[in-house]
Parts: structure tokens; sequence; C-alpha cells
């Protein structure tokens, strides 16, 4: 006998109470993760501010905080961020929709690709 496991939908990931944590949709499978503290929203800042003059400037479309969640895939949905900044290891792995990843270090360079087209920076920019 088998059991069956219940996907969540983006619609039900959106109308989740808001609990004071972060929730992330992969394929169907809700992931909760503890708020972030001082270090993230400073790192945050420092790569928004990066991004966001260099998308204004050239009218290259909008930007988003960190939170905003973006459906990616659907049956089943995936609802998530695509750079995962992380300050521990002073790392940043771009994840794309079509699934694949690339992790960039401090000694590295992060371009835009085809999203914004024409950034780039060194990675340690991000996190000093």
């Amino acid at each position: 006998m088998g059991t069956t496991t219940h996907l969540m939908t983006a619609e039900e990931l959106l109308r989740l109470p808001d609990d004071g944590l972060r929730h992330e949709l992969i394929k169907g499978e809700l992931l909760t993760m503890p708020p972030l503290g001082e270090e993230h929203g400073a790192v945050t800042m420092n790569l928004s501010i990066l991004l966001a003059q260099y998308v204004k400037s050239r009218k290259l479309g909008r930007m988003y905080a960190a939170e905003t969640g973006f459906k990616l895939e659907s049956d089943p949905d995936t609802v998530m961020a695509v750079w995962l900044v992380d300050p521990q290891s002073r790392t940043v792995e771009v994840c794309k929709a079509d699934g694949e990843k690339k992790l960039f270090t401090v000694e590295d360079e992060i371009t835009g690709d085809s999203v914004v087209p024409g950034f780039r920076c060194r990675v340690t920019e991000i996190f000093d």
C-alpha cells in the first residue's frame, strides 16, 4: 500500500497565514525557513543597490524585494528566489528556471546573463 502526499500549489502558498517564517515552494513541496537576521539584511541591501542602479539607469525593468516569490514552474508548482546568497560561505548560487545551477565565490564575477543584460559585479562587492 502506497502513501499519497499532497503537493501544494502556488495559490495555496499565497493563502498561508503570516507566521513570521519564510516559505518557498519547490516542485509542490513546502519549504519553511526561519526569519533572516541583520547580516542577511545588509547583504541583500548591497546586492539590491548594485542591481537597482544598473537596471534603473538602463530602463531594463522592475526590481523586487528579496522576499518576493516568483512562480517558476507549474504542475507541480515551484515558487522561490533565483539568486541564493549565502553570507556564511560568501557564495551566490544562481538557479535558473530550467533547473540549471551555478555557484559563484568571492573570487568570481557574477553576471545578469539574459535576465539583466550587461550587468556584472565581483561577488565580493555583495558581501563588503
